[in-house]
């Protein structure tokens, strides 16, 4: 669509504009934002008028001595914390790149995702990531929160929810687990399986001291109390490498799929009800750098791909 005359003529809004009226909406006044950004108040009521000009916007009402935002400034503010967050992060990479250093960024991660997900997500993540050098370590959940709070430079990435003081946990994809099985099992050609399909096979299980195997004992022994499980392992990867032997079946969860399809082995859906769920989490005590930015936006497409 071709821009209106008005449009072409009309000056582009600044960054500074940007600045002086998110000043603005956070202070509740001309007078608190002068102070935020160390200029005068009679600096702040031009950037704002400029602003209003260039937008073609009324953003604020006086009333009495207050000024009141309107619902287009309400609209805005979000936009304007946006554009904000960018300005702050180019001039944090333009310093790294000034000073010559590199950045840096720790993953701490389930011990199943170092293997299973992080590098799908890092073959994209490192096009974009020059001067990064990262360090990649498996946690346990209960071991995380430490780590992260330790670590200002850190995300963490988990298949389970954890609630720690001073982190935050964020979902960003759930899944049913999937049934892990060889491609010589009589199950390998199905598509889709009912948990009772899955009786007459060896199952290896995670053991119960951890979060997936409790969750699956408990799935299985409401349809059946005495469910049989062959080999109990304390580790996804054991699990992987007897599949993979023809050992038997596992349940794993789904974000795993990718990696475990290169090793040749098939997943198959079955009607269990247990989920697992890709959780972000981070320090609410440090500010987030730009490389952890950069990898949060490469995790965020990745989980809205599965």
């Amino acid at each position: 669509m071709a821009e209106s005359a008005n449009s072409r003529s009309r000056p582009r809004v600044s960054a500074r504009q940007i600045e002086a009226f998110r000043a603005v909406m956070l202070s509740g006044s001309a007078r608190g934002a002068a102070e935020l950004l160390y200029v005068t108040q009679p600096v702040i009521s031009k950037l704002i008028a400029q602003l209003e000009s260039r937008t073609g916007l009324t953003l604020f009402v006086r009333r009495g001595n207050a000024i009141v935002p309107t619902d287009n400034a309400k609209l805005l503010l979000s936009e304007a914390q946006g554009v904000f967050h960018g300005i702050e992060r180019f001039d944090r990479f333009a310093a790294n790149l000034r000073g010559g250093e590199k950045g840096r960024l720790s993953i701490f991660a389930s011990p199943t995702l170092t293997s299973a997900v992080i590098p799908f997500i890092l073959k994209t993540h490192l096009r974009h990531a020059a001067h990064l050098e990262i360090f990649i370590a498996s946690r346990l959940i209960r071991d995380m929160p430490s780590d992260l709070l330790a670590d200002n430079q850190s995300l963490g990435v988990t298949i389970w929810q954890c609630e720690a003081p001073g982190i935050s946990c964020e979902v960003l994809a759930s899944k049913r687990l999937v049934l892990l099985v060889n491609p010589a099992s009589p199950l390998a050609n199905r598509q889709r399986l009912q948990l009772n399909d899955v009786r007459s096979e060896h199952l290896i299980g995670h053991h119960e001291s951890m979060p997936i195997g409790q969750k699956v004992r408990e799935a299985l022994h409401k349809l059946s109390p005495d469910w049989p499980i062959r080999v109990s392992v304390d580790s996804s990867e054991a699990a992987f490498s007897l599949v993979q032997n023809n050992l038997g079946v596992a349940f794993v969860d789904a974000f795993s799929k990718d990696y475990l399809h290169q090793r040749g082995l098939k997943t198959l859906e079955v009607d269990i009800d247990v989920f697992t769920h890709l959780c972000l989490l981070k320090s609410s005590f440090h500010r987030p750098t730009v490389q952890c930015e950069s990898f949060e936006q490469a995790l965020r497409e990745w989980a809205g791909t599965v």
